[in-house]
């Protein structure tokens, strides 16, 4: 009978260590894409990737008055940005919602910056009681737990 407990105990200690090293292995991915993230930023074509987000986060919210953070170090990137990401969502708000629901349209820039995240925006809607974080490192993070399963299957099928 303690043959058998000990065998169990080996048995359960050894999946434990699997799973351990097959977690430290996906937070190692996840930690070397974190470290890309940088680089993204001083890419040429992170303006359109930033007026692309503010968009995307527009139509999610939905809202005719929204204010738009930009991360420490890119504000001049998002003042820029936002005219083109409030004509998109103006032209996507006439469609969904009607020319006079579009025109009371107001995107307006929070000089003050977010503390954290790399590149990306936070957008806030409804009188400041939504808040749409979109910044690289929230993307980033929403992909890794999407595509968890498909990563793992990858790396350790």
């Amino acid at each position: 009978m303690q043959k058998r407990i000990k065998q169990s105990n080996d048995v359960r200690l050894s999946r434990l260590k699997t799973l351990k090293a097959r977690d430290d292995a996906m937070q190692g991915v996840l930690a070397d894409c974190e470290a890309k993230l940088p680089s993204l930023v001083k890419d040429a074509s992170y303006p359109k990737l930033l007026e692309s987000l503010i968009t995307e986060g527009l139509m999610q919210l939905n809202d005719q008055k929204v204010v738009v953070k930009g991360c420490a170090g890119d504000e001049k990137q998002v003042k820029a940005a936002l005219p083109a990401a409030e004509a998109a969502f103006k032209k996507f708000a006439e469609k969904e919602s009607g020319a006079e629901w579009a025109a009371g349209i107001s995107v307006t820039f929070d000089a003050a910056s977010l503390k954290e995240g790399v590149g990306g925006v936070q957008l806030t809607g409804f009188e400041g009681k939504i808040t749409l974080n979109n910044t690289l490192k929230a993307r980033l993070d929403l992909a890794f737990e999407t595509f968890l399963p498909k990563l793992r299957g990858a790396l350790f099928d």
